[in-house]
């Protein structure tokens, strides 16, 4: 199956089409493509030229397996019905339905509700509620491989963990560990990046265990129950005594800002920290980011450069009571997204189900 214009479809001579949509709400205008097939709104005479030959040469072909075209066509004085020559049969829509062939919304597919979650799935679903009922509800998953940054990523989680929980001391063993892991080619793109992004081994190791903590571990499971959800996740780092716990996420990208702490754009060093909250513990929670910058975020003592966790415990956790909310009402429509448009926008830029998105109103890429 492979999708073309109608200005290609003359370069498959020999397939059988299934043509949907000839009106001109069924293929997106671009200013290189006006829209497909929709002859009363063409204005360029050439153009209009072309795809009426296009269209009635679909119309006498005998590839067609069938073809769908708005109401309005049939109802005109020369009616699409009227150019095809071949034996057909004419099924009209129910007339009650306006638009027709409106799809049902995703609100009303009842499903099971998915009760344990990550914090990554709880972004995602604010971000985009379609995009999260597609990958966790009928579990779509994109067929293109993970890019060069995101084998990045992994494998620099991978070296902290063993950093943290002292698998690896020294150089030496992160050469053996890396020859032994990767290929020659993939080991050595590795070492150049973390060269490049500054992700010096001894200034890790120094950072990671510069605290006089009694217990430093790395991906650490944790859970918290908000009743009917349970959310799981792992955290990078957790350095702890017996009176303070810290958090410290990993980040190889662009780090979050303070100020998408506090929006709740970025939610998962938030919904962490609540997972470690203790009664008379002190909390603080950062991120780690290339050039061994390390930014505290979120902090239980005051200090006017991080969130005071006794105020941001109670706002975080009212926000993701009301995304859990959402979810148990089945709210999967992409205009139940709880972020601003420009925060939607970012995750259209990067959304793996962009391609099958019915969503008028989404991010041109």
């Amino acid at each position: 199956i492979q999708c073309i214009s109608p200005e290609d479809i003359f370069s498959v001579p020999h397939h059988q089409l299934i043509v949907l949509g000839l009106g001109q709400l069924s293929w997106e205008p671009t200013p290189k493509h006006p829209n497909y097939l929709a002859i009363e709104a063409i204005t360029k005479l050439n153009i209009q030229a072309f795809r009426e030959h296009c269209l009635n040469w679909i119309c006498e072909s005998s590839q067609y397996i069938a073809l769908s075209s708005p109401i309005m066509f049939q109802q005109s004085n020369n009616p699409i019905s009227s150019k095809i020559i071949h034996s057909h049969v004419i099924m009209n829509a129910p007339t009650n339905e306006k638009p027709h062939y409106v799809r049902s919304p995703l609100s009303l597919i009842h499903t099971p509700l998915i009760k344990t979650l990550s914090p990554s799935a709880i972004e995602l679903y604010q971000h985009c509620p379609y995009a999260y009922f597609l990958k966790y509800y009928l579990k779509l998953s994109s067929t293109v491989g993970q890019s060069d940054h995101q084998q990045f990523g992994i494998f620099i989680h991978k070296l902290i963990e063993k950093i943290t929980n002292k698998q690896l001391i020294n150089e030496q063993s992160l050469s053996e560990w890396m020859m032994n892991s990767y290929s020659p080619v993939v080991a050595e793109m590795f070492k150049t990046k973390m060269d490049d992004d500054g992700w010096i081994f001894s200034q890790l190791t120094e950072t990671i265990h510069e605290s006089a903590s009694d217990s430093i571990c790395g991906e650490v499971p944790l859970s918290i129950q908000i009743a009917p959800f349970t959310i799981e996740g792992r955290a990078d780092i957790v350095r702890s005594t017996s009176s303070q716990i810290e958090i410290i996420d990993i980040k190889t990208g662009k780090p979050p800002s303070q100020k998408s702490i506090i929006n709740f754009s970025h939610l998962q060093l938030g919904i962490y920290t609540l997972m470690v909250s203790k009664p008379n513990t002190a909390i603080s929670a950062g991120i780690l980011a290339k050039d061994n910058q390390f930014t505290q975020l979120i902090s239980s003592e005051k200090n006017s450069s991080h969130l005071d966790w006794g105020i941001y415990k109670s706002e975080i956790s009212e926000h993701i009571k009301t995304i859990l909310n959402q979810q148990s009402n089945q709210q999967f429509q992409p205009t139940d997204t709880m972020v601003t448009s420009s925060e939607k926008a970012k995750q259209c830029r990067i959304c793996q189900f962009y391609g099958i998105c019915y969503d008028h109103e989404r991010h041109k890429r």
